[in-house]
C-alpha cells in the first residue's frame, strides 16, 4: 500500500497584483509556516518520499523548503504541470499515472482540488477539517486503490495545520 502526503502550498502573497497567478510568491508568513510544517513532518517520515509539485512559484517554493528540510536534493523535486489548477479527478488520474512503485509520494498543490480529492478519499474529512482551515497542512493516508469513481478508499493517519496540532488516527 502506498503512502501519500498532501501538502497545500503555504500562504501566498497578493501584494503584486500585476503578476499572473502562476507567478505569485509566498508571503513571509508562508515561508515561516512551510519551514515549521516541514520540520514537524521530518520526525514522522518512515521513508523518503518522491516529491511532485505544481509549477506555480508558491507551490515550488513550498516544495523546495520541504525538500531542503527533509534532505532531498532540490533537483529531485518533480514538476508536474497537471497539478496546477487540478481538480480532484485530475489528481486521482495523476496518481494513477505515476510510473514505478514509489512507496511514498508527497504532492504539493492547490485548493480546491486537493481538499476535494481528500474529501473523496477519506471518510469524514469534510467534517474534520474544512478547506479554509488548512492553509498549510500535511495529510498522510494509506491508499488502497486510487479510483476517481470510488469514494472513501483512503485512511487518514494524521492531519496537522500550522494553527493547530489536531491529529486524527484512523480505525
Amino acid at each position: 500500500m502506498k503512502t501519500l502526503y498532501v501538502v497545500r502550498h503555504a500562504k501566498s502573497s497578493w501584494e503584486y497584483h500585476e503578476l499572473p497567478d502562476m507567478d505569485r510568491p509566498l508571503k513571509g508568513r508562508g515561508i515561516r509556516d512551510a519551514h515549521l510544517m516541514a520540520s514537524w513532518l521530518q520526525d514522522l517520515l518512515t521513508e523518503v518520499p518522491v516529491l511532485y509539485a505544481s509549477p506555480a512559484t508558491r507551490t515550488l517554493h513550498t516544495a523546495m523548503i520541504f525538500a531542503r528540510t527533509l534532505g532531498i536534493p532540490l533537483d529531485e523535486v518533480r514538476v508536474a504541470e497537471s497539478l496546477y489548477s487540478a481538480s480532484h479527478f485530475d489528481i486521482a488520474a495523476f496518481l494513477r499515472g505515476i510510473q514505478g512503485e514509489p512507496g511514498s509520494i508527497m504532492l504539493f498543490g492547490h485548493n480546491p482540488g486537493m481538499s476535494e480529492f481528500i474529501s473523496d478519499c477519506v471518510p469524514g474529512f469534510t467534517e474534520t477539517c474544512q478547506q479554509a482551515e488548512w492553509p498549510s497542512c500535511s495529510l498522510k493516508f494509506r491508499l488502497g486503490m486510487i479510483c476517481a469513481a470510488r469514494r472513501n478508499f483512503g485512511t487518514l493517519t494524521f492531519l496537522k495545520t500550522k494553527r493547530t496540532s489536531f491529529i486524527a488516527w484512523a480505525k
